[in-house]
Order: structure tokens, then sequence, then C-alpha cells
């Protein structure tokens, strides 16, 4: 098994934020000449067949510097309606990779519709798959300490949508709503849960 993921949204054939996930794969490259090349070849191993041009695709990468695979997938959202909070504390996941049995571990057991809200050292991080962002009624704020530095949460930052700002749980009573968001998910379209929803 490969030991890297990148899941890229493609839109009427076009990858989105093409830019930051080269940016993600040269960081897990660590100058690795076999992932530099596959990093050159990414856009025209993107290049989606007729039959998915008009839908929301996700390209599965799997990749390390023994070679790839490459996966294109018809993309649903799947809807979450409550987050139960799980600690994390043991889990290291600086780079994407493709074994995430830890964080699949966190969500035995949880009801249908919902997700884990990750704690690591006292900090709020993310939940399963999403990066989070918190509304304090003006403003949306992201933690400081993701468990993963997600595409799109780099794009609204680049972008001032979102900002920085550490989280626990004694701050939960200064947020209305939170929501989530990864590369397959943009802004327009995040989850959106009331902080109520939040189960500890």
């Amino acid at each position: 098994m490969y030991r890297f993921l990148e899941s890229i949204r493609i839109e009427n054939g076009l990858p989105a934020h093409l830019e930051h996930h080269i940016q993600r794969m040269m960081k897990a490259a660590h100058g690795n000449s076999q992932i530099l090349k596959l990093v050159n070849e990414l856009p025209h191993l993107l290049e989606v067949k007729d039959a998915f041009i008009d839908e929301v695709v996700k390209a599965r990468l799997l990749y390390d510097e023994t070679g790839h695979s490459v996966e294109f997938l018809p993309y649903q959202k799947q809807p979450i309606n409550e987050l139960f909070i799980k600690s994390g504390d043991h889990i290291s996941y600086a780079h994407k990779f493709a074994d995430r049995h830890q964080i699949e571990q966190l969500k035995e057991d949880l009801p249908e519709k919902s997700d884990v809200l990750i704690l690591k050292n006292g900090f709020v991080t993310d939940c399963s798959y999403c990066n989070v962002a918190f509304l304090d009624g003006t403003t949306w704020f992201t933690p400081v300490y993701p468990l993963l530095k997600g595409t799109q949460r780099q794009f609204l930052l680049d972008n001032r949508v979102i900002k920085r700002r550490k989280i626990t749980i004694s701050d939960f009573k200064k947020y209305q709503k939170i929501r989530l968001f990864n590369a397959m998910i943009p802004w327009d379209e995040a989850i959106e849960i009331p902080v109520e929803k939040i189960v500890f």
C-alpha cells in the first residue's frame, strides 16, 4: 500500500486548488526524485474521461517513492448532524497518510450521520475527514493546530475567509456554529452544525 494520499476535487474536468495539493506533495517528497516526477505529471494524471466531465469527481491519488495509483470516483457529500468529542493525543498525521486506522478507530460505535471532533493536547484539531471553523457571530476561526493542514483550509486562509485561533472546549460558548470542509467540500458547500450539537 502506498504511504501518502491526495483527494482532489475535479469539477467540469478541472482540478480544484491544484497548487495547494502540489505544495503538500512537495513537503511529503522530502526531495525524493520519484515523487517530484509524479508532481510534474499530475496535470496529465488528473485528466478525466468524458463520462465524468459533467460531474464532481474525486480523484484518489495514492503514492510514495515506490510508485502511484489514481482512481476517479463520483462524489456525494455525506450528511453530518452532530459531533462527538474524542481525544487524539496519540495520533500523528503531519502528512496526508493513506493509513488512517487511528482516526477511524475514534469513529467506532458512533451513531449514523455523526463524526468525531478530535482534541489533541487539549486543543480542537479536526473532524475525521474535515478541517473545521467556528463562527463567533462575525468571523470564522479555524484551529491553529489541525491534525492536517488541508488544501481547502489553506486556500481559505490565503483569501482571508477564515482566521487562525487556538480553540479549546471552554471556548465553545463564544461560538454559534461550526463548519466542516475539505478538498472535496468547498466553503460554499460546507457542512454547518450548531455548536450545541457537539456532544461531550
